[in-house]
């Protein structure tokens, strides 16, 4: 055992210490520990630096040096101990120790940053509306050729072509968000959310209700591609970013990323359940009802648009 002052910050040297002694040492006060046997992957030292207090173990101190000494320092960053350094030596190691206080603080920061936008309710509703978003993006994509072979009647290939036109006009809808956003907006991304969210769901209607010509169905996937195009930069991020700090943008589009991903898997899951449970053998022909699966594809869409709607009074970089 030890005995700890009472008051006041202290660097304390030992011979050695036991997880359970230095789960007690004052976090506050305590400057770093010193002690002569332990190793670097013993329990001791991984406690250490998850409470964050610097410590140097296995050294080869001696406590009457310790004792004896006017100023003991530590630099943790090398592994070293000194004993009444000089002026030159104790300069050095106090711009160290300003230079990594500098840094917790900033680290600090950001945590604490970082906490907010996980309690800022704008951000989930940006990652809802993105999450929704992505259960008509990835259903189309996924079951779009099977729903125009068995009710409009295509071929693979056609099928395929018409699925692929809203592929290619994601593109063009992502170079077009932008510019739409910048120069018809003013760097205001709300408004156009909104436009290409309704532009979203009146494109699924069509391809899912708008009858067999093809050129009905290419034009729904090129309203389609380009209006998911925008809203993935829209909603799969930018939006969400627009709301919080700048040191905090990777924690929102974290966020956003991660449940537009559940969401899309689990689009896959159900769509697929509807369509098994809808599925019939009539004169040993496959029929699939895809009534119940479009109106998950298409409410999902509707719920997209409308969620941004929340956020309309929020202001950039508002916590």
């Amino acid at each position: 055992g030890f005995e700890l002052p009472s008051e006041g910050s202290f660097l304390l040297v030992a011979e050695d210490l036991a997880p359970s002694e230095t789960i007690q040492l004052p976090r506050d006060r305590i400057m770093a520990f010193v002690t002569r046997q332990g190793s670097s992957s013993s329990h001791t030292a991984i406690l250490a630096r998850t409470l964050s207090i610097p410590s140097l173990v296995q050294s080869d101190i001696a406590l009457e040096t310790a004792d004896n000494c006017t100023i003991l320092a530590v630099d943790g960053f090398t592994g070293t101990w000194y004993a009444d350094p000089d002026e030159e030596t104790l300069a050095v190691l106090k711009a160290k120790q300003a230079e990594a206080a500098a840094d917790k603080a900033n680290k600090d920061e950001v945590t604490a940053l970082q906490k907010k936008v996980l309690l800022n309710p704008g951000v989930w509703i940006i990652a809802l509306s993105s999450a929704f978003m992505y259960i008509g993006r990835y259903a189309i994509n996924g079951w779009g050729t099977l729903f125009l072979q068995k009710v409009k009647g295509f071929e693979l290939s056609e099928a395929t072509f018409l699925i692929s036109i809203n592929a290619l006009c994601g593109i063009f809808g992502t170079v077009l968000s932008g510019w739409f956003s910048d120069k018809l907006f003013k760097g205001d991304r709300r408004y156009p959310a909104l436009l290409f969210g309704a532009l979203n769901s009146v494109a699924l209607t069509i391809f899912l209700y708008g009858g067999n010509s093809w050129w009905v169905n290419a034009l729904a996937m090129v309203l389609f591609g380009t209006a998911i195009g925008v809203l993935i930069c829209f909603l799969g991020g930018l939006m969400a970013v627009d709301i919080v700090p700048r040191n905090a943008s990777g924690t929102a589009l974290g966020i956003v990323g991660l449940v537009s991903y559940i969401f899309a898997s689990t689009q896959d899951i159900i769509s697929g359940m509807l369509i098994d449970k809808n599925t019939t053998i009539i004169d040993g022909a496959k029929v699939i009802d895809f009534g119940p699966v479009g109106y998950l594809w298409i409410g999902a869409a509707i719920i997209s648009f409308i969620l941004p709607l929340f956020n309309m009074k929020r202001k950039p970089q508002e916590i």
